[in-house]
């Protein structure tokens, strides 16, 4: 999705579940998640709906087939395509588009070789994207699980030991869970 704003609220949208589900990601707006706010809207100059999630805007799409609904994301370009020209318009017109390192910024063809730099050199290869947040880490697995901590509706998972992380105070993520045992009630309970 080329738009980094909510068409309802110009409120920052989140966009980190794109790189840990790119099958079928969704975005987010970061200020209001209820079912009637609509973050999303169609690119194509004569249209501007707005839908609530990317499952909707890919159905509008289809219904309204002669729209260029999807803009190109690689930054200088916007290019307006159809869903069906996007990977054509990508191997096209931008084949030296590589993974680059957030830190020295040298390009891998693959996520694997990407990762394989991060580790050899200790360079922080990613960065994560989600507003005023800046984590950063070496290996893409570990920056896909810290885009989880930003995901308002995730599992909760309680402390069985103390009542201040049980209910919404539970921890998003179950390794956090089994450090906040480990350190805080000193058990090991791996």
């Amino acid at each position: 999705y080329p738009e980094s704003t909510c068409a309802s609220c110009n409120a920052p949208l989140d966009t980190s579940e794109e790189l840990f589900n790119p099958i079928s990601p969704n975005v987010y707006c970061t200020r209001n998640r209820s079912p009637g706010h609509l973050s999303l809207r169609c690119v194509h100059k004569t249209c501007g709906r707005k839908f609530q999630s990317l499952a909707h805007l890919k159905t509008h799409f289809k219904e309204e087939y002669v729209h260029d609904s999807f803009n190109c994301a690689i930054p200088g370009c916007g290019v307006p395509l159809k869903r069906w020209q996007t990977k054509i318009h990508f191997l096209n017109e931008h084949e030296d588009v590589k993974y680059h390192c957030a830190q020295c910024g040298t390009g891998f063809d693959t996520i694997g070789q990407l990762d394989g730099h991060g580790k050899d050199t200790m360079h922080s290869a990613y960065v994560c994207r989600y507003p005023e947040c800046g984590s950063e880490s070496t290996r893409s697995g570990e920056m896909n699980r810290h885009h989880l901590s930003h995901r308002q509706s995730v599992p909760r998972h309680p402390c069985p030991h103390c009542r201040k992380y049980r209910g919404d105070n539970g921890f998003k993520r179950k390794d956090h869970l089994h450090q906040h045992i480990r350190n805080y009630h000193h058990i090991d309970a791996d």
